[in-house]
């Protein structure tokens, strides 16, 4: 799903086309009037970087999980688990969201 669509999803907006390469919406709900379409648009323009922030972390977690399986060596569960710690504490923990530092992962 494109970021508008998970901002608009959870307002209750189901029908519209999203263009994934310009992100541009075509509302297909008849009863949305221009107002509400200016309100969804700026909505979507403070909450862009937020979202795909937020997205990002949620792969690198994703992609981390192997980390914090009972097998591994106690020394390399607990950097990764400091790593994660960091992305979790993300977008709390940087102003500019449009311009994050990502913690580095462990090399071990």
């Amino acid at each position: 799903m494109s970021i508008k669509g998970d901002i608009l999803r959870p307002m209750g907006i189901n029908n519209f086309c999203v263009d994934e390469f310009t992100e541009e919406v075509q509302f297909t709900d008849p009863a949305l009037t221009d107002e509400q379409k200016t309100t969804l648009e700026s909505r979507y323009a403070s909450e862009k970087h937020t979202i795909r922030l937020r997205n990002i972390r949620n792969s690198k977690l994703q992609l981390s999980d192997w980390t914090q399986v009972g097998d591994i060596p106690v020394g390399i569960q607990t950097a990764w688990a400091e790593y994660r710690a960091k992305l979790r504490d993300l977008p709390a923990t940087t102003a500019d969201h449009s311009n994050v530092t990502w913690p580095i992962p462990p090399s071990t």
